[in-house]
């Protein structure tokens, strides 16, 4: 999913993101998961000041307006982990595509499968 768990994260907190994935954990036990998210912790704002930024300074007004709370990498990490789930790779766009790194992407599975 892309853009999807910070919503949870807005309608049920952090501990509801983390239900919500263990009940997927447990009824897709053998599957992967790929998250897509934004890293809320943006500390460059030349970044911000570019085209694509352009896009990003909407997006962190919108969320901040309607009170949404962005995660950082570490934070999705942590969630992730709380969740037990197992982070298997991260990926942020191409720079050629997006070179702000701020949308992150998320592959994962529950733990305990190899």
């Amino acid at each position: 999913s892309a853009f999807v768990l910070h919503e949870i994260v807005f309608q049920r907190g952090i501990d509801g993101v983390i239900e919500f994935l263990q009940s997927l954990a447990l009824r897709y036990p053998h599957a992967r998961f790929m998250f897509v998210e934004i890293d809320g912790d943006i500390d460059n704002f030349e970044l911000l000041r570019t085209p694509i930024g352009a896009y990003y300074r909407c997006y962190f007004l919108l969320h901040e307006l309607t009170a949404q709370q962005l995660l950082t990498q570490s934070q999705w990490e942590s969630v992730f982990l709380s969740a037990g789930l197992k982070l298997l790779a991260k990926e942020t766009t191409d720079d050629r595509v997006d070179p702000t790194g701020i949308e992150i992407g998320f592959l994962l599975q529950p733990m305990g499968l190899n």
